[in-house]
Parts: C-alpha cells; structure tokens; sequence
C-alpha cells in the first residue's frame, strides 16, 4: 500500500511540474529525489485519517533550482496556473529565489 500512496504523491508532482521535469528531476538530481520522498515520507507517517488538516511536503532546494534553470522563461504565474497549480502553496522565501 506504501508504494500506492508514493506513486499517487509522484502523479501529483507530474501533474503540477509536468511529467518530463519530474523525470529529468529524478535522473540529473537523484539526491534531491531521495531528500523529497524522505520528506514526503515524515510526512505520510504523521498524517491521522482522524485529523482533517492539510499536509505539507518541503520541496528541496534543488528541486526548486532546477525547475529555475530548466524552465528559465516559465513564471510561477505558469505554475500556478497550471492544471496541477491548485495543489501550490508557496511560502515567501520561495519567491525570494525566484
């Protein structure tokens, strides 16, 4: 059922990034990956089906740098406003990067 719900977490991120950056994400910044899923991980352990709250997964640092490199002319106005962009919350530091 873990591998469900890790599968189910990586659409998602396709969903918001596009399939094509989440593979090239994967295959050029395998660290950063792992630190993700680790992240996603923490996360997934302390969720309670009794608590209806939303979860929050910290993006690696060098998952928001290459999606700066890779897409050099995609804005975050692109992202949110992609099919994926309603699952986006953005803290202010991230913006302070871009």
């Amino acid at each position: 059922m873990d591998a469900g719900i890790d599968r189910e977490f990586e659409r998602l991120l396709e969903e918001i990034f596009g399939a094509e950056f989440i593979a090239l994400f994967k295959a050029r910044r395998p660290a950063g990956w792992v630190d993700l899923m680790i992240a996603f991980e923490s996360r997934k352990r302390a969720a309670d089906p009794n608590k209806d709250q939303p979860l929050n997964v910290s993006l690696p640092f060098s998952l928001i740098d290459f999606h700066k490199k890779h897409f050099v002319r995609r804005s975050l106005y692109t992202l949110f406003h992609s099919p994926g962009g309603q699952y986006v919350l953005l803290s202010l530091i991230v913006f302070l990067l871009f």
